[in-house]
């Protein structure tokens, strides 16, 4: 699985809201989703991976774009934008090519 190199979240945590940021491996986010997150990791989420190949993504925030992005979503209460930097995307001057949608997205069973 390719690996993203940037990705923009936007939600909120129990109505507050949160933002996430991951660049070529740094990670920028607030201080209750960054932990909220670690939780994550600490608990030994898994997502499903639908590749063909019946895979799976465990929980982290180290281990690469997609992983980081599939904890930060399950840490917030509700999701509102994700923006993603396609790989191979190629650029127009300094700025940053996105592909965006916005939905609600209502990750947790709470």
């Amino acid at each position: 699985m390719t690996q993203l190199r940037e990705f923009t979240l936007e939600g909120t945590i129990e109505g507050q809201p949160a933002v996430a940021h991951w660049r070529k491996g740094v990670l920028t986010a607030d201080a209750e989703l960054r932990r909220r997150a670690e939780l994550v990791v600490l608990l030994g989420e898994e997502f499903a991976v639908d590749d063909g190949n019946n895979g799976v993504v465990r929980a982290s925030l180290v281990e690469g774009g997609y992983a980081a992005m599939l904890t930060l979503m399950r840490a917030f209460s509700e999701v509102s934008t994700v923006e993603v930097a396609l790989p191979g995307s190629p650029r127009a001057r300094a700025d940053r090519l996105f592909r965006s949608f916005r939905a609600t997205l209502p990750l947790n069973d709470n």
